[in-house]
C-alpha cells in the first residue's frame, strides 16, 4: 500500500504511470502548472513567446499571426520558362552618377507609412518595401506594378534583408517576430522570436554561409542564428542598450554595431569579444550606418543632426574632415546612403527632404522636398547608378532620376 504504487492482477507491485512522470528540473512546466508537450517546447521561440513581468513571471502568451501571401501577377514565368523575379530583361548599365532631378514613379499600396526598402539582388529590377501596417510588398521597379504581398506580422516592419541571390528574405517586425520567406512562393521558411524587437537583420555576407543571419535586438545583444537548426549560434552581448545597426567590414571579418548606449563596438566575426570600443562623452546615439563603396569608411547618422565618418580599417578613427551637416534628423533613424562611385553622400530628413552632399568637399550639392512626412530610407539603384528610391511615413515610395 505504498503511495505511488499499485498492485496488478498477478499480484506484482509496479509503479503507477503517473509517478514516473518527471517533475522539477527535467520537465518543462508552463505558467499555469500544466506540462508542455515537446511540440510546444519546440514552437516557443519560433511562433510564440511568453511575456514576463519584472519578477520573471509569465504574464501573457504572445502568438504570431498566420502568414498570408497574395500574388498580383498572372504569370511568374514567361514562354521560355524564365522567372520574372530572377531572370530580368537586359538593361543597359549606366555607371555615370548624377544627383537625381526628376520624379519617375510613385508606388502606392501601403495603408500606413513605409519604413524600409531593399533592392532584389543582383540587378534591382524589383524591390521590397516594409510598411508600418505589417505588410511587405514586392514591386516591379520600372513599371511601378505590385508583384507580391506578404502578410506575416501584426505590427509594423522594422527591417528587411534579402540573401545574396534574392531567393529568400527576412522580415523583422515590432511584434518581436522575425520571419524568413521564400521570395517567389511566399512560403514562410522559418519564424523566430526572442521576445524582443529585432532592430536590424542581415544575412551572413559570405556565399557559403547563407544559412546564417544576424539580428541586433532590443535585448542589448546581437544574435547570430542558423536557419538549419533554428537556434542561436552565438550572441554578441557587451552593449548596454538596444543594438541598432550591424555592418560588416574588413572583407566580412569584422562586425560594427551601434547602440542606444551611445557607443560603437567592433567585433571579430564568430568571436563575441569586442576588438574595439569607440566611446566618447560627446557622442550621440547613431541609429543608422552604411559602408562607403570603397570599403575604407562607413557613415553613421548621428542624433545631433550630422553624418559622421569613421575609418573601417584598423584604427576606427573618426574622420575630422568629413562631416556632413545641414539636415534635421534628431529622433528619426534615417538611413545614410552612398552613390556607387562613392562621390555622393545622401540622407533624408524629418520633413521629407532629400539631401545630397559631395564626398570630396562635404558641401550640399542638392536638396529638395520629396515627401510630406519624414523620409526614413532611400537607396541608390545597383545598376542604373543615377536612379534613387525614397520611402516615407506618408505611405509612398518614389523613384527619382
Amino acid at each position: 500500500g505504498e503511495e505511488g504504487m499499485e498492485v496488478t492482477e498477478g499480484g506484482e507491485v509496479v509503479a503507477k504511470e503517473s509517478a514516473l512522470v518527471p517533475t522539477g528540473a527535467g520537465a518543462v512546466v508552463a505558467a499555469d502548472g500544466t506540462e508542455k508537450t515537446d511540440e510546444e517546447t519546440y514552437l516557443e521561440g519560433h511562433t510564440f513567446f511568453w511575456e514576463e513581468n519584472r519578477r520573471g513571471e509569465r504574464v501573457k502568451k504572445v502568438v504570431a499571426r498566420e502568414p498570408e501571401f497574395f500574388s498580383h501577377v498572372d504569370k511568374l514565368y514567361d514562354y521560355q520558362g524564365r522567372s520574372i523575379l530572377f531572370d530580368p530583361p537586359h538593361r543597359n548599365i549606366s555607371t555615370e552618377t548624377y544627383p537625381p532631378k526628376k520624379l519617375l514613379h510613385t508606388y502606392r499600396g501601403h495603408n500606413k507609412g513605409v519604413h524600409c526598402i531593399r533592392w532584389l539582388p543582383p540587378q534591382g529590377h524589383m524591390f521590397a518595401s516594409g510598411g508600418l501596417e505589417g505588410k511587405v510588398k514586392l514591386w516591379d521597379t520600372f513599371t511601378a506594378a505590385p508583384v507580391h504581398t506578404y502578410l506575416g506580422h501584426n505590427l509594423g516592419i522594422k527591417d528587411l534583408a534579402f540573401n545574396n541571390d534574392g531567393t529568400t528574405f527576412l522580415s523583422s517586425s515590432f511584434d518581436s517576430f522575425m520571419r524568413e520567406w521564400d521570395t517567389e512562393t511566399g512560403q514562410v521558411l522559418g519564424s523566430y522570436t526572442l521576445g524582443a524587437i529585432g532592430n536590424c537583420v542581415k544575412y551572413h555576407p559570405d556565399e557559403n554561409r547563407q544559412n546564417e543571419f544576424f539580428v541586433g535586438c532590443s535585448d542589448k545583444q546581437l544574435h547570430q542564428f542558423d536557419t538549419r537548426t533554428g537556434k542561436i549560434v552565438r550572441s554578441y552581448d557587451q552593449h548596454l542598450g538596444p543594438v541598432n545597426t550591424c555592418t560588416f567590414i574588413d572583407n566580412n571579418r569584422k562586425i560594427v554595431t551601434t547602440s542606444d548606449d551611445k557607443t560603437m563596438r567592433v567585433w571579430e566575426m564568430d568571436l563575441p569579444v569586442t576588438v574595439k570600443q569607440v566611446f566618447d562623452p560627446g557622442m550621440h546615439s547613431m541609429p543608422s550606418a552604411s559602408l562607403h563603396p570603397s570599403g575604407n569608411f562607413f557613415g553613421l547618422q548621428s542624433m545631433d543632426n550630422q553624418i559622421l565618418v569613421y575609418s573601417a580599417t584598423d584604427k576606427f578613427a573618426l574622420s575630422k574632415k568629413k562631416r556632413f551637416t545641414g539636415h534635421q534628423v534628431a529622433g528619426y533613424a534615417i538611413e545614410v546612403g552612398f552613390s556607387h562611385d562613392g562621390r555622393y553622400v545622401s540622407s533624408g530628413n524629418g520633413d521629407g527632404e532629400l539631401f545630397v552632399w559631395s564626398w570630396g568637399s562635404c558641401k550640399i550639392v542638392k536638396h529638395y522636398k520629396c515627401h510630406d512626412k519624414v523620409l526614413i530610407s532611400h537607396l541608390w539603384h545597383p545598376t542604373d547608378s543615377s536612379k534613387l528610391l525614397t520611402c516615407s511615413w506618408d505611405g509612398t515610395v518614389k523613384l527619382w532620376d
